[in-house]
């Protein structure tokens, strides 16, 4: 069979409070049965309740029609809809941390994050089924893999644009580490002057690290260390904390010679090779990659404010159909019950929930307090079976 449901929410009960005390506070996706009252008896319940107590702001959901299948069709559908919720929520969260580093302000509280063309928090608010991209006639197991597709996809994406940033960003970080490290890693184009260095068909300029406790021996004994070495020819081009970089002239013929005493005597002979116009073009790259960097940043900030918009809303519509296939197994058939979101106030999670029991049903009230400790958290304190309504939190 082919059955479903879809909210008649009367305008003039929604319960609307505008107070700050419900900045941050969690939320609740509930469903409401409405066999035993009418569904705008429960609101009106609601709407009292909160009008005299503000315990919580409470939105109706309008869901259209969803097709209910046979109860195996529900059964595996509530299991695919368990462990698709848990794969979006990752992929949700992954966004949001991926935005927190650029605005951790914006991923906390999403204020500044648009799904389907409004804010986040009037999107939640005043959710409405987006029929346009999910029919409401389709089955749900096929709702459900088009939904969690479409939020795969978006990681996918995801883990492409950040890979190519942190690429672009450890290309720059490298680069500058070579232009602020030490002398034994830094980049030398940048320190040696240009006429410092011969480079000819007979002679090298080679540049050396040396410990600064060595720095006098060095000077001392840097002409014999082999022959051929060009007399006076050392010049101290930077220094350090620990060590100095000097540069020295020799005939290419004893190159490897000296390279291999100077190791024995404790100092760093760099590999180098001397190039016209380094230090610039070194410069340049730098800036190049951190326009670059630069960019991709930016791209990838605004992208993640629209994916996560897009992924929000598909976890929105997820949480929907779950919530309906558990209200035809909970209630059964036909449909008899009414969505809506609810923001608690803090600390006053287990008043709306007792608001929410009444509006059920005057006789659940009354136990309800016995199902939930006295300082537990209304949504994790008690056992959901326990409860006359379903409850699914929003973990946003």
């Amino acid at each position: 069979c082919r059955r479903g449901v879809r909210g008649r929410v009367p305008s003039h009960t929604t319960v609307v409070r505008s107070f700050d005390v419900f900045a941050m506070s969690e939320r609740w996706l509930v469903s409401l049965p409405t066999r035993e009252r009418s569904e705008e008896d429960v609101w009106r319940t609601l709407h009292v309740q909160n009008h005299e107590q503000e315990h919580a702001q409470c939105h109706p959901v309008d869901v259209p029609p969803l097709p209910v299948g046979t109860l195996d069709d529900l059964f595996g559908a509530s299991d695919q809809l368990l462990k698709t919720c848990v794969s979006v929520e990752a992929a949700l969260n992954r966004l949001k941390r991926v935005l927190g580093d650029f605005d951790p302000r914006a991923a906390e509280s999403m204020a500044h994050v648009d799904v389907e063309g409004t804010r986040a928090e009037t999107y939640l608010q005043h959710f409405a089924w987006n029929e346009a991209k999910y029919p409401s006639h389709k089955p749900i197991r096929e709702t459900v893999e088009a939904l969690h597709g479409l939020a795969m996809d978006t990681e996918d994406v995801l883990k492409t644009r950040s890979n190519e940033y942190m690429q672009c960003k450890g290309q720059l970080a490298g680069l500058l580490r070579k232009q602020t490290g030490s002398l034994a890693v830094r980049e030398l184009s940048s320190l040696v002057p240009d006429d410092w260095v011969c480079e000819s068909e007979h002679l090298t300029t080679l540049a050396v690290v040396v410990p600064r406790s060595d720095e006098n021996e060095w000077m001392k004994s840097y002409e014999t260390i082999t022959e051929l070495v060009v007399p006076r020819s050392a010049k101290k081009v930077i220094e350090d904390q620990e060590s100095c970089l000097y540069t020295v002239t020799l005939f290419r013929k004893v190159e490897e010679t000296f390279k291999r005493k100077a190791r024995g005597e404790g100092y760093h002979v760099r590999d180098y090779t001397f190039e016209p116009n380094a230090s610039h073009e070194s410069k340049d790259r730098i800036a190049e990659l951190q326009c670059t960097l630069n960019e991709k940043e930016a791209a990838l900030e605004e992208w993640c404010r629209l994916a996560l918009g897009e992924v929000l809303s598909v976890y929105m519509h997820l949480l929907v159909v779950q919530l309906f296939v558990e209200s035809i197994l909970r209630y059964g058939l036909p449909p008899s019950f009414t969505f809506g979101i609810v923001q608690p106030r803090k600390k006053h999670e287990l008043q709306a929930q007792s608001v929410l029991a009444k509006a059920c049903s005057n006789s659940t009230a009354k136990s309800l307090k016995s199902l939930i400790g006295k300082d537990s958290n209304a949504a994790s304190g008690v056992d959901k079976m326990s409860l006359p309504y379903i409850l699914l939190p929003l973990k946003l």
